[in-house]
């Protein structure tokens, strides 16, 4: 008994795979279908990098506080550094002058 129903499944596999690979499920136009939407998955790839580096570029410059090389404050900073200097009698008051037009001030 257990010997014809082996018989009989055997029998049938190879005509139920024929079937499906000719008759049902998966067709040549299934298979086509998403070739059309390929390049989308380089496409996004490049997208969400492209937003990953821009949120770190935001970030870093969050954190830094977007200071340029040389800010007014750092400007200031040398002014009073040269009215130090003029101060304690380190340099003359030509000198002086001529690098406080320098920096502009």
């Amino acid at each position: 008994m257990v010997g014809r129903i082996i018989l009989l499944l055997v029998s049938v596999m190879p005509t139920a795979a024929l079937a499906d690979s000719h008759g049902g499920g998966f067709h040549h136009s299934d298979m086509s279908f998403g070739m059309g939407y390929m390049f989308m998955g380089p496409v996004m790839m490049l997208l969400f990098l492209g937003i990953l580096i821009a949120l770190i570029v935001l970030l870093v410059r969050w954190l830094g506080g977007g200071r340029s090389v040389m800010s007014p404050h750092q400007s200031n900073r040398g002014l009073e550094i040269l009215e130090e200097r003029f101060a304690r009698g380190e340099i003359e008051r030509e000198e002086f002058m001529q690098k406080k037009s320098d920096l502009g001030a």
